[in-house]
């Protein structure tokens, strides 16, 4: 091999050299790419992740600030006035909210941007709030256009950009529900008043008509206006401040609980069995009116029976027979038979009369008694429906007890059933009467058999046959016939002892049908009633009536006494419409007995140690009473005053006089009444909060200077500007009753 064919080993060797060089530079650099492929990876995920958790974070501040606004509003509910401004302010209070926070968030992150957007300060998010399910809020909000989530690298080689315009979010406290109530509450805060009302009518009859007496009591007032705040609460809330209202009542609600009985009567009148006894007695006086007209109608009859005198009309009829007589041979068959008929039956009617006379007679005095006895029979039922009544009404109780005294005058009922007793036996004795002068007219009658005896049986025949001298011998024979009955009618001898017996019934019709003048007076002073001026001077009169005497019952007394009874019942439910218009509405209340177990005793509650109620009830809310909807109760009641002020006329005069009297003479019935403007007044408007119990969700330190945080309820709090609360108390009984008050 030629020299020239060799390289030299010092090249070689550099050659190699720089191969294995070149290749560790390869290798490095390939390592360096593989791990700044692994660092990017690593970059991109970590910015992802990081972006995503910012977002979340995002989320989480919109639902604090959200929790925040609603605790502003709710917790200074009243500052805003109207459900619609309320939630506006929620809103904006949210938006501002937020908006601070994202600023602030700006600030502390000191990268390229966590939110971009223009004008962040001056455009602040825009929150809007609406009702969820059940009253939960849902929340959108709505950041200006252009606003992202963002972040990268150092050199921005790795960015993300998460477009960030809108969000949603739900906040699970019930602020809807909360607002509803209490919106509710207020809408119908008279409803406490009558309740109130209620409770203290049933207390001043439970009194009134147990023992006739009525004491006002403040401090009964005052627990009876707490346990119909308590109701309404339950009502509204399902539940109320019950450790408030425990430690109010501590010393006086058993007595009041076992004295108070929410079925008492306090309208005893509206149970219309006033107006049941009304339409009987009105029933009863249309029987015994009809009783009256019908003797009344009796008169012209009797009358004509006692002026009978049949001579001169039976004289006329004799003539015409004579004149009928001389036109015998000539006259048409047809006429003398027709004329001869009639001269007969004229003869007939007169000798008659009598006898019909006294069968009418008869006939409508036994109407008349039947209708009496139908008037006392309604009288009866309707009595009985007072006495069944006032088992268990005690003013009706009293007006039955009136309706039956026995003096002083005697009561309704027993004038009444004696009276129509009394009207009875007189009808039967004049119906005895009569009939004996009726066995007396049956010789009367028999004037009958003396003419026209067969004479018109003959006079027919003899036309049939033109017989005109039989004929003229018939009218002949009725002539002497007629001349005899009118001869025997003038000397009959019970003639005149019927007119006698005709006119001692006469009257006695007319002593039944007269209205009689009154027999019983006395002085009274006239006071006005309620509706009317309380102020108005009381008029000195003097009450005239009629009362029926024993044994001396008549017709038109009992139809006086029915006709003013009638009268003084449609009275009684006048004044009861007055009374009612100052009783206005009145709200049936009844002590919950889920709070009864609460009241009467000393609240297991207590404070913490510096701590107020309210702000125990946040952090410790006690349990609802009924857990739908699960609502906790805290109220601020301040009571500075209870008054009493009488309206009615005797107490503008002294407030301990006696109750004004309302005097309902015909049916001997007394109303006493008296009435009084009850207030209660506050020192402070009435405060009612409510927490949502079921949703402890808000995070709030445990107090404002800690820095310790628990779940709070959120709250929803009001205050009631109404300073007093007053109605009229009226209380009436037909019994004197006395007055005093605590």
């Amino acid at each position: 091999m030629k020299k020239q064919g060799f390289l030299p080993f010092t090249t070689i060797g550099l050659i190699l050299l720089l191969l294995s060089a070149s290749l560790a530079v390869y290798f490095q650099w390939d390592d360096h790419q593989n791990t700044m492929n692994l660092v990017d990876k690593s970059s991109a995920s970590t910015i992802s992740t990081k972006v995503s958790g910012k977002r979340n974070d995002l989320k989480r501040q919109t639902r604090e600030v959200l929790y925040n606004a609603l605790w502003r509003v709710g917790k200074n509910a009243e500052d805003y006035s109207g459900s619609e401004n309320r939630e506006k302010h929620v809103e904006n209070i949210a938006s501002r909210l937020l908006g601070d926070r994202l600023s602030s968030l700006e600030e502390k992150q000191k990268v390229r941007s966590f939110i971009t957007r223009t004008n962040l300060n001056i455009k602040p998010p825009k929150f809007e709030i609406e009702r969820g399910e059940n009253g939960y809020v849902i929340a959108d909000i709505y950041l200006p256009k252009g606003s992202s989530i963002s972040e990268s690298l150092p050199d921005n080689s790795v960015s993300i950009i998460l477009p960030c315009e809108n969000l949603r979010t739900w906040s699970d406290v019930r602020f809807f529900l909360l607002q509803d109530r209490m919106n509710e509450f207020g809408r119908e805060l008279n409803k406490i008043e009558r309740r109130w009302k209620y409770a203290e009518y049933v207390s001043a009859y439970a009194q009134i008509w147990g023992k006739n007496e009525i004491n006002l009591n403040k401090d009964r007032s005052r627990a009876l206006f707490q346990l119909s705040l308590s109701s309404h609460e339950i009502q509204k809330f399902g539940s109320t401040d019950y450790y408030a209202i425990a430690l109010d009542l501590l010393d006086c609600f058993n007595p009041i609980s076992d004295n108070y009985n929410s079925s008492r009567i306090i309208d005893p009148i509206k149970e219309n069995k006033i107006e049941k006894l009304k339409l009987k007695i009105k029933d009863a006086f249309s029987d015994i009116r009809k009783s009256r007209n019908n003797l009344e109608s009796l008169i012209p009859s009797i009358k004509k029976t006692i002026q009978f005198k049949p001579e001169k009309h039976l004289q006329e009829e004799l003539n015409a027979i004579f004149e009928l007589k001389k036109i015998s041979k000539t006259a048409e068959r047809d006429y003398l038979q027709k004329k001869f008929q009639k001269i007969c039956q004229e003869f007939s009617d007169t000798y008659s009369l009598p006898t019909k006379q006294i069968d009418k007679v008869l006939h409508k005095m036994r109407k008349s008694e039947k209708l009496a006895k139908k008037s006392r029979k309604n009288f009866l039922s309707g009595l009985e429906i007072l006495k069944k009544s006032s088992e268990n009404n005690p003013l009706l109780k009293q007006l039955y007890e009136d309706f039956t005294q026995k003096e002083n005058p005697r009561g309704i009922a027993l004038q009444i059933k004696g009276g129509v007793k009394n009207v009875i036996e007189n009808f039967e004795y004049i119906e005895k009467r009569i009939k004996k002068s009726e066995i007396n007219t049956y010789s009367y009658d028999n004037i009958s058999q003396i003419f026209p005896r067969d004479l018109q049986k003959r006079l027919k025949e003899a036309l049939k046959e033109d017989n005109r001298e039989l004929v003229n011998k018939i009218l002949k024979d009725a002539y002497i016939s007629a001349e005899n009955a009118i001869r025997h009618l003038k000397d009959h001898p019970s003639r005149d002892k019927m007119k006698k017996i005709f006119r001692k019934t006469l009257e006695e019709i007319k002593i039944q049908i007269k209205e009689p003048e009154p027999n019983w007076r006395k002085n009274y002073r006239n006071y006005p009633e309620p509706g009317q001026s309380p102020s108005k001077e009381p008029e000195e009169k003097t009450i005239e009536k009629y009362v029926i005497p024993p044994q001396k019952g008549t017709i038109g007394g009992i139809a006086k006494i029915l006709k003013k009874t009638k009268s003084n019942l449609g009275n009684l439910g006048e004044i009861d419409k007055k009374i009612d218009k100052k009783k206005k509405k009145l709200e049936k209340f009844e002590i919950d007995k889920s709070i009864k177990r609460y009241i009467g005793e000393e609240p297991s509650f207590s404070n913490l140690s510096g701590i107020s109620r309210e702000k125990c009830y946040e952090i410790v809310p006690p349990i609802p009473l009924k857990l739908d909807p699960g609502i906790t109760v805290y109220h601020e009641l301040n009571i500075k005053e209870v008054s009493y002020d009488r309206e009615d006329p005797l107490g503008l005069v002294h407030e301990s006089a006696p109750p004004t009297p309302i005097y309902l003479w015909f049916i001997d019935t007394i109303i006493y009444w008296s009435m009084w403007n009850v207030k209660i007044k506050f020192g402070k408007p009435l405060t009612e909060e409510i927490f949502d119990y079921k949703n402890q969700t808000i995070p709030k330190p445990i107090t404002d200077d800690s820095k310790t945080y628990i779940h709070k309820p959120l709250p929803y709090k009001r205050e009631f500007q109404k300073s007093e609360f007053s109605f009229r108390l009226l209380a009436f009984s037909l019994r004197n009753f006395a007055i005093s008050y605590e």
